[in-house]
C-alpha cells in the first residue's frame, strides 16, 4: 500500500491523538506534516510492519515529542535574548 493511502486512511485519527497531546490547533498541522514524511520515507520497508496502526501511533507520538521539545528549547531561548 502506498504512503499517501495509508496516511489518509488514518488522518482521522491520527489528528485527535496529535490534537490531543500538543493542544495547539496551529501545531497539529506541521505535525501530520511530519508524519507523512515519516511515511515517505519508509515507504521501501511499510509492507514489513506488521500492525501499521501501532507504528503510525509511535511516530506521531514521538513527533509530538519532538515538536514539544524543540518548542521549549525555543521559548528558552528568546526568555535568555528579552531578560
Amino acid at each position: 500500500m502506498s504512503p499517501q493511502v495509508l496516511f489518509l486512511e488514518n488522518e482521522s485519527w491520527l489528528r485527535t491523538v496529535v490534537r490531543s497531546r500538543v493542544g495547539e490547533s496551529d501545531a497539529v498541522d506541521d505535525i501530520m506534516q511530519n508524519i507523512a514524511v515519516a511515511l515517505v520515507k519508509q515507504k521501501d520497508s511499510l509492507s514489513e510492519i506488521n500492525r501499521i496502526s501501532a507504528w503510525l501511533y509511535q511516530v506521531a507520538v514521538k513527533q509530538v515529542l519532538m515538536y514539544r521539545r524543540t518548542r521549549g528549547r525555543r521559548r528558552n531561548f528568546e526568555d535568555r535574548i528579552v531578560k
